[in-house]
């Protein structure tokens, strides 16, 4: 970093300054406390890999180059030892504030780049700190001194580089005398040293250039001048000669930013569907098992999608056309890839010279029993047996590796099912602490609220290998206080800290927390299943609420365990199917033939009511049809609409239940940035639950409508260069088709009401009268009974929708159908029909015509689908509220030509004032009625216009135009299609 402000005082070097004393020590005049501080800094470096790669990714392979640099990283041990001189010492720096003796250097995010006085080479005069996440270098200590090696003060030349990376490349590259000038003001006081050598001023930037040599004073004028780029091979020839480079090493070592990118990039493959076809090639097509080794695939020609710099160094080390099984360390950093070839199933089991890193290391934090394999293929063959606990390990060598860590993660035992070297594996696991051989069957559990207890024990809290010397308090057991499954919310509390928490109607780990504890309350977004993120979320919680750091993140991993065990509680209901994604041959056979029964649409609403939505037979077989529309590329868009008092979950309960869950999002809310960070095909023919449509903010309408009218979003994603540090911004589209159903009393959103369909309650004295009876049915029931009953459906009905395929559907009658009319409305009620007629056309997909890959729909998905539209032409037709709609069919029912308030509270004895308030205040606007104003005390009278025409008769006009005949624009006299009541 080049300051040319020119307002920087000239800096002189005295040896005698007391900054640089040591107070505490006796170990000659030339050591002083950063100097020891940097020593303890270059062995930190040995053991941080993460900034290891970041050197080799940046160019700095070469470990000669970090020792003669004196290059170091951040660590806590730093600061060990110190005592209160050096802390003085270090506070005079600029180094740490008194109260806090927070040292910057000790931070394990960036590097440290020490400086000294070329005259006297062992001796640490400055400290230039590097942050490679944000790309950043800079003094932390006083402007003085060069980074150079110790071999300076005999240099005959001197290489001035304006940047670290860039002084550390021509090093790795051979230049010998290289100095970093971090900052202009310190070349001055070394004019006279620099006095009759060589001066080479090397830079990328012509202004850092000139910046030197203006520094330089006299000396300047006799210095060469050359450009390095920072990718210095591509630097002009004669550069390179004045320069004279040396050798470079040909293979480059894989460092962790590579593996990173090679990593999101396979990811990405995957989830754009490119590597659909290599896991079914490989048996691998279970959807949680993917997702929790985050498995990627890349293409035969992936080399295309990287820079040339990553070509050089990828070689033919990473073949294409292979899964990537990601392995990774305790900081949830990719440090390892495991390669399958898709062509022969043959693994390449590390891309290093030894295995690293855990593969899939979120099952040891998740589980106190696993089961270990030693082959990708079984660990699918056992997660599509419903076995979430399998943990995939390389050999003996990553059992050796990490077996210590496996224990720590609170793993208590294991089965070993490994094909090649067993015994060895079990042995290293056992010497860990761990108990070898068969484990229990994962059984449902059972949760009595509030007394779930997640103590240490089930978390597998063990001691820091390294003892305090003030005892760390103990943290608590967890106990569960509430859980809401409506909202997805749960609350742990352990002594006076309180923890509420997302819990995931999926096996997702990545929750939203909140920590409060005393007023104090900290919220933060973490993995739990990552050690690394909950070291973090404690130690920022810990300054917050003023809690140790040890006992939050105790409290943490006991949260993890919690929210596991409410996610297989709720999901316990739906155990007895196993598999997401696939099916076994009975379940197939059996859907299948279910799938070839007449009147399924009849069999399903039928089920329906067994599963608890009583009634409103119109309402569900258009629900049911509009859910199945997901499987084609123009859904319907459905919103359950109820009075203020109305209560829709049995609908959305019911539809939710039978729906596959690979099949299904449900969610409580959506966010503005719902859609930002989706996979590109996640939302394709899936059904997107919305408990209350209330909870759609303007964002996510927007983003809802723009998904209906054009089938996918394009949305900006933010993201870091992981080599270079640069912000960048890149687009991904959001894929559809997508149906959407949701409830909400009252009016729909402005913004999407035009696309969803309203489908009403029947709010009836007889039908609220048949739900109370039905729950009083079921109460009196042993329910054993009931429920297997109910699984039994759930499970059929999940594998028959399984069997049903997203297929084009042809209309062969489709140019025949007339009877809409030419208003703006009979556009949408046209694509409405066209839906419902498909969707029952899937439906029956193993009953209808194919034509080239098509299904064909007949007569009868055409009657079903207008009988279903009769009731929505009846009520839409009018263009009125929900409150207007109910009362206009009430009155045109009752076959009144006046009315009081009264008489509407016998009509529809279940509203309240409010209600009728909307609904006439609606119906006199339109002069659907009039009512002029009575006398003081009297009761108002309503007056029904002539614009009703009489009372309300069903007037679907839907037919399909005789064979041979021309359709007039609007022409709809009479059907030639006779609509029948039963609907199957």
């Amino acid at each position: 970093m080049i300051d040319d402000s020119g307002d920087s005082d000239p800096i002189v070097l005295d040896p005698e300054d007391p900054i640089f004393a040591d107070p505490a020590s006796d170990r000659g005049p030339s050591s002083n406390v950063l100097t020891r501080i940097m020593r303890r800094s270059t062995e930190a470096l040995l053991t941080a890999p993460v900034m290891q790669d970041y050197l080799i990714a940046a160019g700095v392979p070469d470990r000669r180059v970090w020792s003669e640099f004196h290059l170091g990283a951040g660590s806590d041990q730093i600061t060990a030892e110190l005592t209160e001189g050096d802390w003085s010492a270090l506070a005079v720096l600029g180094l740490v504030s008194p109260p806090s003796r927070k040292l910057g250097m000790a931070w394990a995010t960036g590097m440290n780049l020490p400086t000294y006085d070329p005259r006297d080479p062992e001796r640490v005069v400055g400290v230039v700190r590097l942050t490679p996440a944000q790309n950043h270098h800079r003094f932390i200590t006083r402007h003085v001194g060069l980074a150079c090696g110790a071999d300076i003060a005999s240099a005959s030349r001197v290489v001035l580089a304006d940047v670290p990376l860039l002084g550390l490349r021509l090093a790795n590259y051979g230049v010998a005398g290289v100095a970093i000038v971090e900052d202009t003001a310190v070349l001055p006081p070394l004019v006279d040293w620099l006095h009759g050598r060589e001066l080479v001023i090397a830079g990328f930037r012509s202004a850092s250039r000139a910046a030197i040599r203006a520094a330089l004073g006299p000396l300047g004028a006799h210095a060469q001048e050359v450009m390095v780029l920072p990718e210095i091979e591509r630097s002009p020839i004669s550069s390179k000669e004045l320069l004279g480079f040396g050798v470079v090493p040909k293979q480059e070592p894989l460092g962790l930013h590579l593996l990173r990118d090679l990593h999101r990039y396979a990811r990405v493959r995957i989830g754009v569907g490119d590597g659909a076809a290599a896991l079914r090639t490989l048996g691998i097509d279970d959807a949680r098992f993917i997702e929790t080794c985050s498995i990627g695939y890349l293409p035969p020609d992936y080399h295309r999608a990287l820079s040339s710099d990553q070509q050089r160094i990828i070689g033919d080390r990473v073949p294409g056309h292979v899964l990537v099984v990601p392995a990774l360390d305790a900081d949830a950093t990719v440090v390892d890839c495991m390669l399958v070839r898709v062509s022969d199933g043959s693994v390449i089991p590390t891309v290093h010279d030894a295995p690293r890193g855990l593969i899939a290391a979120r099952v040891a934090t998740s589980y106190d029993a696993i089961i270990v394999v030693d082959s990708l293929q079984d660990a699918a063959d056992l997660a599509v047996e419903g076995h979430r606990n399998v943990l995939l390990l390389r050999g003996t060598e990553d059992a050796k590796a990490n077996a210590a860590r496996i224990a720590a993660s609170g793993v208590r035992a294991a089965d070993v099912r490994c094909e090649r070297q067993r015994p060895e594996i079990a042995s290293l696991l056992r010497d860990a602490g761990i108990v070898i051989g068969p484990i229990a069957a994962e059984e449902p559990v059972v949760l009595a609220f509030p007394t779930l207890v997640v103590s240490n024990a089930s978390v597998g809290a063990v001691p820091s290998a390294e003892t305090s010397a003030v005892a760390e308090p103990a943290a608590s057991p967890l106990i569960l206080v509430d859980h809401d499954q409506r909202t997805e919310q749960a609350t742990f509390s352990a002594d006076d800290i309180t923890y509420s928490c997302e819990v995931p109607w999926d096996e997702r780990t990545r929750v939203g927390i909140r920590i409060v504890r005393g007023g104090h309350e900290h919220p933060d977004r973490i993995d739990l299943a990552e050690d690394a993120q909950r070291r973090r979320c404690a130690s920022s919680a810990a300054l917050r609420v003023g809690a140790a750091a040890s006992v939050i993140e105790t409290h943490l991993a006991q949260l993890h365990r919690g929210i596991r065990e409410l996610v297989e509680r709720a999901s316990a209901s739906s155990r007895s199917v196993a598999k997401l994604t696939s099916m076994s041959d009975t379940d197939r056979a059996s859907a299948l033939a279910f799938a070839k029964q007449p009147r399924l649409l009849d069999r399903i609403a039928s089920d329906l009511d067994t599963l608890g939505w009583i009634g409103e037979d119109t309402a569900k077989r258009f629900t049911i049809l509009a859910a199945l529309s997901r499987l084609h590329d123009h859904p319907v868009w459905v919103s359950l609409t109820t009075s203020t008092d109305g209560d829709r979950s049995a609908g959305i309960d019911a539809i939710t239940a039978i729906t596959p869950p690979e099949h299904l999002i449900h969610v409580s809310r959506l966010t503005d940035n719902t859609f930002t960070y989706a996979d590109p095909t996640s939302l394709r023919h899936k059904l997107l639950v919305i408990d209350d449509a209330s909870a759609i903010t303007a964002g996510v309408a927007t983003a809802l409508r723009v998904l209906r009218r054009r089938g996918a979003i394009s949305a900006p994603r933010v993201e870091r260069d992981p080599v270079r540090g640069d912000i960048r911004t890149t687009f991904v589209e959001i894929h559809g088709p997508i149906a959407v159903f949701t409830a909400c009393s009252g009016e729909i959103d402005q913004r999407i009401q035009p696309l969803m369909v309203a489908v009403e309650s029947d709010e009836s004295p007889e039908h609220i009268e048949r739900i109370l009876s039905d729950r009083r049915r079921r109460i009196a029931q042993a329910p054993g009974h009931l429920d297997s009953q109910c699984e039994a459906l759930v499970a059929r009905l999940r594998n028959f929708q399984r069997v049903l395929m997203a297929r084009r559907v042809t209309v062969p009658f489709a140019e025949r159908i007339q009877g809409f009319g030419t208003s703006p409305r009979a556009r949408r009620d046209h694509e409405t029909l066209l839906a419902l007629i498909a969707s029952h056309a899937l439906l029956h997909q193993h009953q209808r015509p194919d034509l080239g890959g098509s299904v064909v729909a007949t007569a009868e998905d055409f009657t079903v689908a207008t009988a279903l539209m009769q009731e929505r032409l009846v009520i839409e037709q009018a263009e009125l509220g929900q409150h207007a709609r109910r009362l206009l069919l009430a009155i045109t029912s009752a076959q009144v030509s006046s009315f009081t308030m009264q008489d509407l509270g016998r009509l529809l004895p279940e509203w309240n004032r409010h209600s009728f308030r909307n609904g006439l205040s609606e119906l006199m606007a339109l002069d659907y009625l009039v009512s002029p104003r009575g006398g003081r005390g009297a009761a108002r009278i309503y007056h029904v216009t002539g614009s009703l025409g009489g009372p309300m008769a069903p007037i679907s006009r839907i037919f399909l135009q005789p064979v041979g005949e021309l359709a007039e624009v609007g022409g709809s006299e009479s059907a030639n299609v006779t609509l029948r009541q039963d609907t199957g």
